[in-house]
């Protein structure tokens, strides 16, 4: 940055976003100095994620367009925190009671193993392409149920997702559950810890004043239209940066709907040494919504079921439910069990672990529908707001806060 004038920044929010903003940021110091506000007591630990959203294959609804891009915000991710990948495919079928096009899924698969075969710096990230995808059709099933093992096969691709897919059938009672074909994609899972350790020490480094317990309430927060300056707890600053998730409805108006997210750990003695991740999807907020499954060692696997009545609570922000401390996470948590059991009863005999894992996040444009990550730019308001919605975004969506950032204070 060219300018020797000390720019002042606000964060607001702790969470990924919030925190991989200040590392990005504190890479122009001296020239910036940044406060960054959380009305918790810890930094981290926001909505649940586990695994990359290589060509988002979960969300079937998204265009092809916006799958490119998040395999790419997923590369990026994969570059920073390669010591937190898990290394293990992922399962992407489709619920039979859904209304999604299998035929759509193998369309997805190609182009984005494509893709992928086109950019050389993936290989070291997610493995060779040619072996990204395998797919899979009703009669791979029914010759594994006759004979306990998938058909003999000479592709690369179905040699190495082969052992996935039979742990995968054998767990899964009536094949006729799903449709056909589903995929075994090549998705690392994540762990989150590793992340978070990861982000935590780039931020002790980065010379950043953390106020903790630090709630900005909306009588506290002042934008001084004469100076482009805002003011918060009486103190001015240059810029305003909003990565802030539950209550920032009350501060920043134009948020009017928010999703709040769930995810649940068990215990149970299935082995999970050649376990994939599992995803049965259809359509998230209805009684067949996404039903995925990720195992994370030590007998633990974490739970997803995206309905309204285990891991997904969607609300307009005047009508915000309680805090996640006081739902009732055990029935949440046994709904979603109880849907995993009906497609694989292997899992009758699970323990449900007092930990829940809660996180709230916006929902771009207002809709469901959308799985892309947006950096809204006010420039006439020296104001910018992450609308961070899957955490493999982040380091895409910050690199363009950075970028933004440096044109801002560079013209």
């Amino acid at each position: 940055m060219n300018t020797t004038k000390k720019i002042k920044v606000a964060i607001v929010g702790g969470g990924i976003s919030g925190v991989m903003s200040c590392i990005k940021l504190s890479e122009e110091r001296p020239n910036v100095e940044i406060d960054l506000f959380e009305k918790r007591s810890h930094l981290l630990g926001g909505p649940p994620y586990c695994h990359l959203h290589a060509g988002g294959f979960l969300y079937p609804e998204i265009s092809l367009v916006d799958s490119h891009k998040l395999l790419n915000h997923s590369l990026d991710f994969a570059k920073m925190f390669r010591e937190a990948l898990i290394i293990r495919p992922t399962i992407i079928s489709y619920n039979k009671n859904s209304l999604y096009d299998p035929q759509e899924l193998i369309h997805k698969c190609h182009a984005i193993s494509q893709l992928l075969a086109e950019k050389q710096c993936c290989d070291s990230i997610l493995g060779n392409p040619n072996v990204f995808h395998a797919l899979y059709n009703y009669k791979d099933a029914l010759f594994f149920k006759e004979n306990g093992h998938l058909p003999e096969s000479t592709d690369p691709a179905r040699k190495y997702h082969d052992p996935y897919v039979e742990n995968f059938l054998n767990l899964l009672t009536d094949i006729s559950s799903i449709k056909y074909p589903f995929a075994s994609v090549n998705e690392p899972g994540i762990n989150q810890d590793k992340v978070e350790s990861k982000c935590l020490q780039l931020l002790e480094s980065s010379f950043v004043n953390v106020h903790l317990n630090s709630e900005i309430k909306p009588q506290n927060i002042h934008y001084i239209s004469s100076k482009q300056k805002w003011m918060i707890n009486d103190c001015i600053y240059d810029f305003l940066i909003n990565t802030a998730g539950y209550a920032s409805h009350t501060i920043f108006p134009n948020i009017s709907m928010l999703e709040l997210k769930s995810a649940y750990l068990i215990q149970n003695t299935i082995d999970q040494s050649m376990m994939p991740e599992i995803a049965i999807i259809g359509k998230r907020n209805t009684e067949n919504g996404l039903l995925q499954i990720t195992p994370i060692g030590h007998n633990t696997f974490q739970i997803h079921s995206m309905t309204n009545d285990s891991s997904i609570i969607t609300m307009v922000s005047s009508r915000l439910p309680h805090h996640p401390a006081k739902i009732d996470t055990r029935t949440r948590a046994s709904k979603g069990l109880d849907r995993i059991i009906a497609f694989m009863p292997s899992f009758e005999n699970t323990v449900i672990l007092n930990k829940a894992l809660f996180g709230i996040q916006r929902l771009p444009d207002n809709s469901l529908e959308k799985r892309l990550s947006h950096l809204v730019c006010d420039f006439s308001k020296n104001y910018i707001e992450i609308q961070l919605v899957k955490a493999t975004s982040v380091v895409h969506i910050t690199n363009q806060l950075q970028f933004q950032f440096k044109n801002k204070f560079t013209q």
